[in-house]
């Protein structure tokens, strides 16, 4: 009997000690396995980091080098309306003809339906004379002081008036805010330029203006020729150009010499 469960007994221990052998080569292979998967995932992970680093990096640097680029951030153009010889010439009005503008509803708007330009109460100041701004090339901006777009342009139109007294005249339509506001912002931002009050909107309004910031640039004849929607780069030569061209048409109330001088400024606001 002792000899014969002997063998029995060996063959239980083994399978003991093989089955433990095998548990602990799973175990180990467990672990092996898990350590793996950890260490792939943190690889994993590392790449995908470094990954959007470098694409940030990359935002980063274009936008910095876009910064510092002479490339205006301001987008809106000038263009002509449409019953304008230089907008007529392209034909049927639509965004295919002045893509630049975004808007083919304000581009069909026609200059003869604008009225005069009025006299318009002016913040701090007389009254705006229309007559005092015949001769040059006028822009009526129409801003509010609330509008972070229009906020920034004025720097930009600020230069503009400043380099060109003479021949170019600024003015800034503030529109459907209380005076005091308005002298509030430009006591802390002045300029040179006048500051007219549209309180109920009537004028922006018959100048058929639905956004803000908005220009619309007279001749030296105060007749519309120009509008833009938006905030413009009048810094770019593009634009300096246009308003050039304007200053170089002849105007029968200044003699001959003086309208061959517009042609030589032209050539100043294109630098």
């Amino acid at each position: 009997m002792i000899l014969s469960t002997a063998p029995e007994a060996r063959g239980r221990h083994m399978r003991k000690s093989c089955g433990e052998a095998g548990s602990a080569s799973r175990r180990r292979l467990s672990v092996r396995l898990s350590r793996g998967l950890v260490g792939f995932s943190l690889h994993g992970f590392a790449l995908l980091s470094a990954s959007v680093l470098l694409a940030c990096s990359l935002i980063l640097c274009a936008s910095a080098e876009a910064a510092d680029s002479d490339t205006p951030a301001a987008t809106a153009m000038l263009t002509p309306f449409a019953d304008d010889p230089a907008f007529s010439s392209h034909g049927v009005p639509s965004e295919k003809a002045f893509p630049e503008s975004g808007a083919s509803k304000a581009m069909a708007a026609r200059a003869a339906d604008l009225p005069p330009l009025a006299p318009l109460p002016v913040l701090d100041a007389a009254p705006l004379d229309p007559a005092t701004l015949k001769g040059r090339v006028v822009l009526v901006h129409f801003f509010a002081t609330w509008c972070e777009p229009c906020r920034e342009e004025l720097p930009a139109l600020t230069r503009l008036a400043a380099d060109h007294p003479a021949d170019i005249a600024v003015v800034a339509v503030d529109v459907a805010e209380v005076d005091v506001r308005v002298r509030r912002f430009f006591a802390e931002h002045p300029v040179p330029f006048p500051v007219a009050l549209d309180r109920d909107r009537a004028f922006t309004r018959s100048w058929q203006v639905s956004g803000l910031p908005s220009t619309i640039v007279l001749d030296r004849a105060l007749r519309p020729r120009l509008k833009a929607v938006g905030e413009v780069a009048w810094d770019a030569p593009a634009v300096r150009v246009r308003l050039g061209g304007l200053l170089s048409e002849p105007f029968p109330e200044r003699p001959a010499a003086s309208v061959a001088g517009k042609k030589t400024i032209s050539g100043d606001l294109s630098q």
